[in-house]
């Protein structure tokens, strides 16, 4: 079972959750998929997460653990968030340590230019 689509976008990785769930299930194939674009050589990578209408706390561990990755070695920015993840951002304080857009044009331009 595939968790991202991905296709490039100029210089950005544009990577696609398919799943409207991003819980226990699937987060760590998340971490092996997000980890392999890494390990590719992509450096500028925007996750859209506009598929996602619910996330535990598996998923955020999952996406808090990319972060940490991705910040070693890539540019890394989400777009699309809707109202619960958005809620779950904030509620556990990690809303401030990504780069949120809110829409895949806005991801890419701000990691074209960094």
């Amino acid at each position: 079972m595939e968790i991202l689509k991905s296709e490039k976008q100029g210089e950005v990785l544009v990577a696609v959750f398919c799943g409207s769930e991003f819980n226990a299930a699937v987060s760590e194939k998340f971490k092996e998929e997000s980890l392999r674009y890494m390990a590719e050589g992509h450096t500028r990578i925007a996750l859209d997460l506009s598929n996602v209408k619910f996330m535990d706390s598996s998923g955020l561990g999952a996406l808090v653990f990319f972060l940490k990755k991705a910040n070693q070695k890539a540019g890394f920015a989400i777009f699309g968030i809707g109202k619960m993840v958005k809620n779950l951002l904030q509620i556990t304080k990690t809303y401030r340590a990504f780069r949120i857009f809110e829409n895949r044009e806005d991801a890419v331009a701000f990691l074209s230019a960094s």
